[in-house]
């Protein structure tokens, strides 16, 4: 509750002669919440569950046979003789199931960075990225894939920027994507193997939300900014409804049921689906995407990007639900906010699939993965995600969600299943770019769904 009252208060913003009341309210909220989780924390024993020593040989039995785990980190290196700090580089580390550690250097940062960042902007833009990503690969890949030899499947925990780039769609020199090589899952970083054999029930029921009706008022007002009102997204009524039929137990929830109070009352889904709108943020110049499942601004020139990225990213990453453009009380107003998911109560879910745009995007800070929906889904207790780096096709969405949900059934593994429709798509006529296939991430539990 103090963490919907905090999402609403930021999210209305204030008017200019009013600001330092709304920080003193902001703070006073900020420490609320504070003060609850400390009290949590303290009589919470999955809590302290969290937090024990955990140890290499521990993560060592944890890495399956005929895998490796795969850490990035950034470093910045001292140079004793010169008593100076270097610039910044990235390293990678190994682990297999028999203890045997990996390491190599990787380049400078910024050079690393530059190039993941002008990689994603062109798989975004559905421009050729070949060239792009095979001088990623050879920087990020060609070290990783000497160590791997034979194995199949790679554990990814990425650091900063990496985490915002589809490993997948890294091509080596004979043309080949690495997505045709490995299966990848991505992961936090290595403990999370630790956490991820810790069994929690889950409820029988999946849930689907889809396809909402945003209402007929003007547009969003996020953190005090007018957006343009969101449209309905006709593929996501498909989507949810050919789900539905391949989950048969399964709750639907469309139109103007689809909720944010309804997804807030939801209880430990075996799994949960959302198909909608999303946003995060971050780049707030550019365009519309036609098809795509994202919404625009209006006023993008008025505003203080730096000031911006200072802010919590929880409260920059959005899911939009029935009656977002008309608002509501504070705590049915149609946008759901990540800090908001992050309370959910998915302990025990198997899987939680974002069919939308920007979920796995988020504010990358080094050491600590992605701050934003991805994050928030881990706190609110799921075991595995699927989320989208980018805004998605409408159409080619649904496509991709039906044909993995479709594989799910029939017994394959979370991030198999991906990687089958990944490959089915690679190899199309109509969705052969990486923007269509390479869009979503599969994080966390990679294993088939227990029933």
């Amino acid at each position: 509750s103090a963490k919907a009252s905090l999402s609403t208060v930021i999210l209305k913003g204030t008017k200019r002669e009013e600001v330092e009341k709304y920080k003193e309210r902001v703070k006073e909220l900020e420490e609320q919440v504070e003060t609850l989780e400390s009290e949590i924390s303290q009589k919470s024993g999955q809590y302290r569950a969290q937090i024990q020593a955990i140890n290499l040989e521990n993560v060592t039995k944890a890495v399956p046979e005929k895998a490796l785990l795969v850490e990035f980190t950034s470093y910045q290196p001292y140079d004793a003789k010169k008593d100076k700090l270097e610039p910044n580089r990235y390293a990678v580390y190994t682990l297999d199931n028999k203890g045997k550690v990996g390491w190599a250097d990787l380049g400078e940062v910024k050079e690393i960075d530059r190039l993941a960042g002008e990689f994603r902007d062109r798989l975004k833009g559905k421009k050729n990225s070949r060239v792009m990503s095979q001088k990623l690969y050879q920087k990020l890949m060609k070290p990783i894939v000497e160590i791997a030899g034979k194995r199949e499947r790679l554990f990814l925990s990425p650091d900063g920027s990496l985490n915002l780039i589809p490993f997948a769609a890294l091509l080596d020199s004979k043309g080949k994507y690495l997505v045709e090589k490995y299966k990848l899952t991505y992961l936090t970083s290595g403990r999370d193997l630790l956490r991820l054999q810790a069994k929690t029930e889950s409820g029988q029921t999946a849930f689907i939300f889809a396809n909402p009706d945003y209402g007929q008022g003007e547009g969003l007002i996020l953190k005090g900014r007018k957006f343009t009102a969101l449209k309905r997204l006709p593929a996501t009524a498909e989507e949810g409804k050919s789900i539905k039929m391949i989950l048969k137990q399964a709750e639907l929830r469309m139109d103007r049921e689809a909720t944010e109070s309804s997804i807030k009352q939801v209880s430990r889904p075996e799994i949960l689906h959302i198909a909608t709108h999303g946003y995060f943020m971050e780049d707030l110049e550019r365009k519309n995407v036609e098809e795509s499942r994202i919404l625009v601004q209006q006023n993008s020139q008025d505003i203080d990007i730096e000031k911006e990225k200072k802010e919590n990213p929880l409260l920059r990453s959005y899911l939009f639900f029935a009656g977002a453009n008309e608002g509501g009380d504070k705590e049915s107003d149609g946008t759901l906010t990540a800090l908001e998911a992050a309370n959910l109560d998915l302990l025990g879910t198997k899987l939680v699939v974002l069919s939308a745009c920007d979920t796995a995007v988020g504010e990358a800070k080094n050491g600590e993965g992605v701050y934003g929906l991805r994050r928030a889904l881990v706190l609110a207790g799921s075991e595995s995600q699927m989320m989208s780096l980018w805004q998605v096709s409408d159409k080619a969405t649904k496509e991709l969600m039906v044909d993995y949900y479709t594989k799910l059934k029939a017994g394959e593994g979370r991030s198999d299943a991906l990687q089958n429709v990944q490959l089915k798509m690679l190899h199309s006529k109509q969705y052969s770019h990486p923007y269509y296939w390479a869009s979503f991430i599969q994080s966390g539990q990679w294993a088939k769904l227990e029933r």
